[in-house]
């Protein structure tokens, strides 16, 4: 959408026309789901915050400088919204791990551990199968930044790529073994 249009749906929508909104939304929702996806690899979180971002947006509208990239202020609004949804999810899963402490203890220390165990030898072959279906090339960058912990900046330093080249390629490593993952669990 150009910006002209762009700024003329907003004065719209600044002057109580709400239906000009869905225009935004038709023309900018596909720039931020890519956005978001570079960042979060789960299809209902990317969902989730490209939604809470157009309501961000609409509720901040009267805020944005129509002399400014439309795109970069609704990215911006989009990174703070993956900020805040990362946020809640360490708070979630902390208190999901707390749930499931209690849960366990409410088993026999037998059912639990069985059951734990069985799920877990499940699991790491599972990923095991995915990882060595993997190439090399996309294994070694896996290990040096998952196992040795090296920066993204780093590994694209020493490998003569950008970081942004770095992310992209580790986000469709997870994403690949997140899908393989899933294949071999309903397999």
């Amino acid at each position: 959408m150009e910006a002209e249009q762009t700024n003329q749906h907003i004065h719209d929508i600044l002057h109580g026309d709400r239906d000009s909104y869905a225009h935004i939304v038709d023309a900018w929702q596909d720039m931020l789901l890519v956005f978001a996806g570079y960042r979060l690899v789960d299809k209902h979180a990317i969902d989730e915050v490209v939604q809470s971002t157009f309501i961000k947006a609409y509720e901040k509208l009267s805020e944005y400088d129509t002399q400014k990239n439309f795109a970069v202020w609704l990215r911006t609004l989009c990174h703070f919204e993956i900020l805040t949804w990362r946020k809640q999810r360490k708070r979630s899963r902390y208190l999901t791990n707390i749930e499931m402490l209690d849960d366990t203890f409410g088993q026999t220390d037998e059912e639990s551990d069985s059951d734990e165990l069985m799920v877990q030898n499940n699991l790491l072959c599972n990923l095991d199968n995915c990882l060595s279906k993997l190439p090399d090339e996309s294994r070694e960058l896996l290990t040096r930044r998952y196992c040795d912990d090296e920066s993204i900046a780093t590994i694209a330093q020493l490998s003569d790529k950008t970081a942004t080249w770095v992310s992209t390629r580790l986000y469709r490593i997870r994403k690949n073994l997140k899908d393989c993952l899933e294949s071999e669990v309903t397999a």
